[in-house]
């Protein structure tokens, strides 16, 4: 969900070289919207998190991270 309470979709794909990952997506929104990006950053040394730097063109440049639970 983004900051806005707006629900979402996406879909992509990538690849892992180590601790670093790059990939692209397609984003489908709750209000119609439709963005795509790309991002890149580093998996941590554990596999647990991953951080990334993104562009869109929609949302622009912001940060990603994912932990696994």
């Amino acid at each position: 969900m983004l900051p806005q309470g707006v629900g979402y979709e996406s879909k992509g794909s990538g690849t892992v070289v180590a601790q670093n990952i790059s990939y692209n997506y397609f984003a489908q929104y709750q209000n119609g919207w439709t963005s795509q990006g790309n991002c890149s950053g580093t998996v941590s040394s554990d596999g647990r998190q991953i951080t990334a730097t993104c562009s869109d063109n929609v949302l622009g440049t912001f940060v990603s991270a994912g932990i696994k639970q």
